[in-house]
């Protein structure tokens, strides 16, 4: 190898042994087995932090997302109700401009009848409705 001058020798003749060199090294330094744990420590919290705020962020979109899906399947039940009750409605509707049901509603609000046709009503003013406003019999009503 050849010499260097001005670099201060230990042996005059201005090179210094690797070994010097290493024990100055670690002289000036702190070891470096100790600083890359401190780092590397530090490194794994950082990862771990970083780790759980996904996790965190992804359980709170997983829990967004299932409610809303439930929200979703209850929106549709109710549409699939509101068009079931459209559609009952619709027919009644439709039926509600025939002569059958007009005839039907004569007969049974104002008691009418067609020509020909005979009517027996019983003693008591009606079976059921009539017979349960007229009270019992052998019973004083006033």
């Amino acid at each position: 190898m050849a010499e260097r001058p001005g670099r201060g020798a230990k042996d005059g003749r201005g090179v210094v042994s690797i070994d010097e060199a290493r024990l100055e090294r670690e002289r000036k330094s702190p070891p470096a087995p100790r600083r890359r744990r401190r780092r590397a420590f530090a490194f794994r919290w950082v990862y771990l932090l970083c780790f759980a705020i996904v996790l965190a962020a992804a359980g709170y979109y997983a829990a967004q997302i299932v409610s809303l899906q439930d929200e979703l399947e209850a929106a549709q039940a109710d549409r699939k109700a509101a068009q079931d009750e459209r559609a009952r409605l619709e027919n009644e509707y439709a039926g509600l401009d025939t002569p059958a049901y007009w005839e039907q509603k004569s007969r049974d609000m104002l008691h009418m009848v067609r020509p020909g046709e005979l009517i027996f009503v019983p003693p008591d003013g009606g079976a059921g409705e009539a017979g349960a406003d007229a009270g019992e019999p052998g019973e004083d009503s006033g």
